[in-house]
Parts: structure tokens; sequence; C-alpha cells
């Protein structure tokens, strides 16, 4: 994979949802990459472990980041280091943060909308009975 390539792949605990990394460097033919995860923050790891608890990658893209060297993504990457936070800082927010551009999480918003619709569905069906 490119240095600065997107990996997208599914997440640990909630196979529904994905997890996203940046694929940085790499050291005696190991790779590694950056991610935000929410027992560690933002870290590094190699991309072997990152696969053996996520399987292969779902899909892999590359954005402008693999126009960045190592020392380019480091320096976003401690730029973007930061707790992670489900609503504020989960691993969509870290990648648009490493991308210096407005942080959003489509996944969250989704789940956010499809939890209150099935709770207003669930109201409204308590009420007709």
């Amino acid at each position: 994979m490119k240095e600065g390539s997107i990996i997208q792949a599914r997440a640990k605990r909630v196979p529904f949802l994905k997890h996203y990394a940046v694929v940085v460097g790499s050291e005696n033919d190991a790779q590694y990459v950056l991610h935000n995860t929410p027992f560690r923050g933002a870290t590094v790891d190699s991309l072997e472990d990152f696969q053996s608890s996520r399987g292969q990658p779902v899909s892999v893209h590359e954005t402008e980041l693999t126009e960045l060297d190592t020392a380019g993504l480091v320096e976003r990457f401690q730029a973007c280091d930061r707790p992670y936070r489900l609503f504020s800082f989960n691993c969509e927010h870290f990648i648009d943060c490493m991308r210096e551009k407005p942080q959003t999480s489509p996944q969250l918003q989704l789940s956010l909308f499809l939890i209150l619709l099935i709770s207003m569905l669930l109201f409204l069906s308590m009420i007709l009975r």
C-alpha cells in the first residue's frame, strides 16, 4: 500500500461500522498505520497488528496525503494527536484532521439518525395501540 493511503476496515466490536487509518512509512518491510481508537487515542500500529484485529481492509483510497513524505505525515499526526471522543473526535474526525478538512463523521450521523427514527417508531407504535 502506498504511504498516505487511507484504509477502511471493519470495526472490531461493531462489524457494520468501518474504522479508518492512514498508512505511514515502513521499516524492515513492515508498514505502519496511524489511527484513533477508543482506548488508546491517536496511535501508531503495525499494519499487521491493525489487520489482525480487523481483518483485511475493505478498501484503500489514495488521497492528497499520498503526496506527503513520512515526515509530513508524522507532522500531521502530531497535530491530530488528541484523545478519542465518540461525538467529537472519532476515527473519521481523525482522518479529516490528517487531511486538514472540516471534521465530520457520516457514520455517527447515520447511526444517530437511525436511533432517533427507531425510537420515534417505537414511541408511535405504543401510542397507537
